[in-house]
């Protein structure tokens, strides 16, 4: 095994210097995702070379779910629904499955717990046309949001794929979305989510489905390392309970295995 990781990290370099596109289920991350349907995209920044594991799987939309939190706190920055990542808005006294929802949130503290009934408030206050307006100037997937306006990203009918998720997260993070820098950097300061002698990673959980059943799990975001960017979206399906925190798991081993992490 240890001499698997050593082949597929020295052939994954090989093609990130040269610009490549590969296909890593042909390399050895069958292991790391054993257990779940999956697809992962991994895009360096520097080299604009990208990796996927099972490609056509990385073009297929699904619901983004709680991942859609970093463009929909985004835009209610841009809207000035929200003043910054302290704005408090008050717990509407619902008893949540999550008690970590049952209290008065930040915004901050609102993509930390991934909770639902704050952006649900924050979605009312932005109105359907404003955030159409806002969804098709990000390009976000599908732009679909012809949903009920409080769950439009929860199993319905807003999509997106594995590759338009780095995409959007590409555009994020070098400042090329239509929104002040400023309220960009304060985003991506709230998805950190550790910081090692490797570098520093970022990314947000995302897991629902149809009728509040969860059948898929997410985690995107990005790693800075030794000077390199590397924005990945990493998506699970079928098996045991494919959540969000599931997702996140199988990201870690799969960027690890990869030598990125």
């Amino acid at each position: 095994m240890h001499s698997a990781r050593i082949t597929l990290f020295l052939f994954l370099v090989v093609c990130l210097v040269q610009g490549q596109t590969i296909l890593p289920s042909d390399l050895a991350l069958d292991e790391v995702f054993s257990g779940y349907e999956a697809a992962m995209v991994i895009r360096n920044l520097q080299t604009g070379a990208v990796s996927r594991y099972h490609a056509s799987e990385c073009r297929e939309r699904w619901s983004p779910c709680s991942t859609y939190k970093i463009p929909h706190a985004l835009i209610a920055l841009e809207t000035g629904v929200l003043n910054d990542q302290h704005h408090v808005l008050p717990w509407d006294g619902v008893e949540h499955p999550l008690s970590a929802w049952n209290r008065d949130l930040t915004l901050s503290e609102a993509i930390q717990v991934s909770s639902v009934p704050y952006f649900q408030q924050v979605s009312q206050k932005i109105g359907r046309d404003r955030m159409q307006m806002w969804i098709d100037s990000l390009h976000y997937g599908n732009q679909d949001i012809s949903g009920e306006l409080t769950r439009f990203w929860l199993g319905s009918t807003l999509t997106i794929s594995c590759d338009e998720q780095v995409d959007f997260l590409t555009r994020l993070i070098t400042m090329k979305l239509p929104c002040a820098r400023h309220q960009v950097e304060r985003i991506i300061r709230i998805i950190r989510q550790d910081t090692t002698n490797h570098g520093v990673w970022y990314g947000k959980t995302g897991g629902c489905g149809p009728d509040g059943i969860t059948d898929h799990g997410w985690f995107v975001g990005f790693i800075e390392q030794n000077e390199q960017t590397w924005v990945y979206a990493t998506l699970i399906h079928g098996g045991e309970r494919p959540n969000g925190q599931e997702a996140r798991r199988r990201c870690a081993r799969a960027l690890q295995a990869l030598g990125l992490w």
